[in-house]
């Protein structure tokens, strides 16, 4: 489903949500599962997966939709995660736009 590294992608927190507009869950895309473990033990496993550390390094656009249904806690891992794998200290890393959305529609 993620072969290469797509420059924008669309996730929710949900999967219906995600089917609804042609994306992913952000836990399949982000590699993550269900985001349990600490930002840091997540942020190494994506960063020693080629694939993941790939996806992560290639997205430009990152379009959240349904922001609301998604904790804080989890949304700040992401950044975290995205900081780690791009080795910058901006918010969601330099190069990335995160577009965060209460309700897209097909």
């Amino acid at each position: 489903m993620f072969s290469s590294p797509d420059p924008q992608v669309q996730a929710t927190p949900t999967g219906i949500a995600g089917l609804n507009i042609g994306g992913s869950t952000i836990h399949a895309w982000g590699g993550i599962g269900l985001g349990k473990e600490p930002a840091d033990v997540l942020a190494d496993r994506i960063e020693f997966s080629p694939r993941l550390s790939s996806r992560w390094r290639g997205v430009k656009v990152l379009v959240i939709d349904e922001i609301s249904m998604l904790d804080g806690t989890l949304f700040d891992k992401l950044e975290y995660i995205a900081r780690a794998v791009r080795k910058s200290s901006e918010p969601f890393a330099i190069g990335t736009r995160c577009l965060l959305h209460s309700h897209l529609t097909p």
